[in-house]
């Protein structure tokens, strides 16, 4: 199992160091660690795992990329992760019993739950970092618009259309020196 756990550590170490860093404390803090990384982390996998998926065909593919660039990633992973910290099952597994609930958890508990807590927040904060990436930069903001979905097509559109007027406004003003947005207020 320690063997599992420095793995673990290890790849979060070379992947996602500002990560790792910062939850280098929750990380090292219990023995628990495998639990809780596998139970912050599961989203993250199933998420991995469908997009591995996604990419059998062109068609599936093409809707993936729609899908991420639309921000469907909040609601497939972000939102699954905040909700393991009210998870009865994951709850009960890290020995985080119904007493907190009550008022009545031990200083372990409440330990234990506001190390899983920082886990996630964490966890959460830095996918939404990455993953804004995909939606909000060119040139994958334009896959946006080939979603099967009409309406999310549209707002990639719109979204496409509110970038280019932003840079559009930001040439303008770098051109004008006296261009009112960069004037001293």
């Amino acid at each position: 199992w320690d063997f599992f756990v420095l793995g673990i550590t290890c790849a979060f170490d070379s992947l996602c160091k500002p990560w790792h860093k910062t939850n280098a404390n929750v990380l090292h803090s219990t023995t628990w660690l495998g639990l809780r990384l596998d139970y912050a982390m599961t989203p993250i996998w199933v998420s991995h795992i469908r997009s591995m998926k996604a990419f059998r065909d062109t068609e599936t593919s093409i809707q993936w990329q729609a899908d991420r660039v639309n921000k469907t990633w909040v609601h497939t992973e972000i939102l699954q992760i905040m909700q393991t910290q009210s998870d009865a099952t994951v709850m009960t597994r890290l020995q985080m019993g119904p007493t907190g609930l009550q008022g009545r958890a031990s200083d372990d508990e409440r330990s234990n739950a506001s190390l899983y807590f920082k886990l996630t927040v964490n966890m959460a904060s830095f996918r939404c970092w990455y993953m804004l990436t995909y939606s909000e930069f060119a040139p994958e903001q334009f896959a946006g618009i080939l979603s099967t979905d009409k309406q999310m097509s549209l707002q990639a559109t719109s979204r496409i259309k509110e970038t280019a007027e932003l840079l559009l406004d930001a040439e303008a003003a770098l051109a004008d020196p006296t261009h009112p947005d960069r004037l001293a207020p």
